[in-house]
């Protein structure tokens, strides 16, 4: 393994590690944060969608459909997405479109996927017996684009600590490198029979004077 010996060198090193460091705690905040929220609107999604599919032996399309209708002038569901689909695929009820097929079970949906109001949510889709498919839809935004809004706000905050911690590194790097500099200077005149040269000193008396 190659050794650092310079101090340009280890400065790198250190960065090199540090925008590792920052960027994978970015990332994983990231992640956990969206995973929080997908797996919170899931468990929203699945309650709500047993209650609009009722008992097993009460899923006519009707009583389906009527259900459907009142949950989505309920003030606690009424901006949850319904479909209600025959074995065919034509709609028979609920309170959106779709232009394509979900699969079976949770996914995500998005924008593309044209749903008036909607940027980005996650949907369940379940058997409710005799072909249909009920499709249940919620919002992961609470307004819209505010996942991007939040990407913005973790690379200014990230950004922002990365600033910081390179400023103070090439402050660092460049008055030691001229400490180091001065003496190497005084040393080599030292040597070459100068003993007037001494080794400039601030009055301050720090340990980088």
């Amino acid at each position: 393994m190659t050794r650092l010996r310079s101090l340009r060198a280890l400065t790198l090193a250190f960065l090199i590690a540090f925008l590792i460091a920052t960027l994978g705690t970015g990332f994983a905040i990231y992640t956990a944060t969206q995973r929080t929220i997908e797996g919170l609107v899931d468990r929203r999604i699945l309650v709500v969608s047993d209650a609009a599919a009722g008992i097993s032996g009460d899923r006519s399309p009707e009583e389906l459909v009527r259900r459907i209708n009142a949950a989505t002038r309920e003030r606690d569901t009424c901006d949850i997405g319904f479909l209600l689909l025959d074995a065919t695929g034509r709609r028979l009820g609920g309170n959106i479109a779709l232009p394509r097929r979900l699969p079976i079970g949770f996914s995500t949906v998005a924008l593309k996927d044209q749903i008036a109001g909607l940027s980005a949510g996650r949907a369940l889709v379940r058997d409710v017996g005799h072909g249909m498919m009920l499709v249940t839809i919620a919002e992961t935004e609470p307004f819209d684009d505010y996942n991007a809004a939040r990407v913005r706000i973790y690379l200014i905050g990230f950004g922002s600590i990365l600033l910081v911690v390179i400023g103070g590194l090439l402050f660092f790097v460049i008055t030691i490198g001229r400490r180091i500099g001065e003496t190497r200077r005084t040393v080599d005149a030292i040597i070459d029979g100068d003993l007037s040269r001494r080794v400039p000193v601030d009055r301050s008396g720090g340990e980088f004077a």
